[in-house]
């Protein structure tokens, strides 16, 4: 159960604004003292910060509560890769992001739901061999958050319900 705990937080802290890999510990939503069980929805990763945190009352449950359930919501539909983004843009709301050409594919999901757009980047075109066919593509794309897409993003960051 830990290490699907850890998947679905991407091996990061739970809370979309700190993002730390290090010290996770596994966090009761409702305490242990409570519920007497270790169960996969009443449990979360956190890092030992955000878990102090939480503990001390600093952190609202119903904060937990809704980080968890759009936690389960965004890494059942999205892959990792767009979780990350979608963590990242939490971080960085007011910056577009540069990447290779491949990872518009990666980012489809997101992309196809309306949450991010993409456009090809300037500068010279390269050619690459995949799988034994060569493939022509622009040097990285940019991708930006849609209305949309800053909505999401500002109710992972708000802890409120995705929709």
């Amino acid at each position: 159960m830990q290490r699907a705990l850890k998947e679905e937080s991407g091996y990061r802290c739970a809370i979309p604004t700190c993002g730390q890999t290090a010290a996770l510990q596994l966090a009761h939503i409702e305490p242990w003292a409570k519920t007497k069980e270790h169960t996969f929805d009443n449990l979360i990763v956190l890092c030992a910060i955000c878990h102090a945190r939480f503990d001390s009352g600093e952190m609202p449950k119903s904060s937990i509560l809704q980080y968890k359930r759009n936690l389960s919501l965004l890494t059942h539909r999205y892959s990792q890769t767009e979780y990350r983004l979608l963590t990242f843009f939490a971080n960085h709301l007011d910056e577009d992001v540069l990447v290779s050409s491949l990872d518009k594919f990666v980012f489809g999901g997101l992309i196809e739901d309306g949450h991010l757009e993409a456009h090809p980047g300037g500068g010279m075109r390269h050619s690459q061999m995949i799988f034994g066919r060569q493939y022509e593509f622009p040097p990285y794309w940019i991708y930006a958050l849609t209305d949309s897409g800053v909505d999401i993003v500002n109710e992972m960051i708000n802890a409120e319900s995705i929709e």
